[in-house]
């Protein structure tokens, strides 16, 4: 069921086909009864994608919350990064506050992003994979050699109440 609240692809399709498949029934029987199937089915499509669009599953929520990252870190928000990351994770809060100190973000950019959430624990945790793009300005020299950050990041997160909170990362070495 998640799955088809996540992607409103299926559920078009799927209204496209049956819409096909009843247009050839009218083309071939010619019977008006069909054209009230067809409006039947275009309602139910419709809503269907409304209600994809309207529910917010957990893996949304956690896309959600990596690309808000994204957007903190490229106005340069510390305090907004960090809200996004849970107290717990000491060594990530570390990392952000310290390179946000040696360096301004320009631009960022978060490409084939992947998100798995485990519903097996209690509270929920999910892993987000990731190719991390930032354009940066140095504050400090010698910190990075070039003006633009590439690197693979895995993030770990949990669900503390209503938010999906960061716990963790690892980044692949850059690119």
């Amino acid at each position: 069921m998640y799955g088809l609240l996540e992607d409103p692809w299926p559920i078009i399709y799927v209204g496209a086909v049956v819409q096909a498949v009843l247009l050839i029934f009218l083309l071939v029987t010619r019977r008006a009864v069909v054209l009230l199937w067809m409006a039947v089915v275009l309602l139910v499509t419709l809503c269907g994608v409304c209600l994809e669009w309207i529910v917010v599953t957990d893996v949304e929520s956690v896309e959600n919350t990596v690309y808000e990252a994204a957007e903190a870190l490229k106005s340069n928000d510390v305090d907004r990064v960090l809200s996004l990351v849970s107290p717990s994770a000491v060594q990530t809060r570390q990392r952000v506050k310290l390179a946000m100190r040696h360096v301004k973000v320009l631009e960022t950019k978060v490409n084939d992003l992947t998100v798995k959430v485990d519903y097996s624990v209690e509270p929920k945790t999910a892993k987000a994979n990731f190719v991390g793009i930032v354009a940066l300005e140095e504050r400090t020299k010698d910190v990075l050699p070039y003006g633009r950050y590439i690197a693979r990041f895995t993030v770990d997160f949990r669900r503390e109440g209503s938010l999906w909170l960061v716990t963790g990362h690892a980044e692949s070495k850059p690119f």
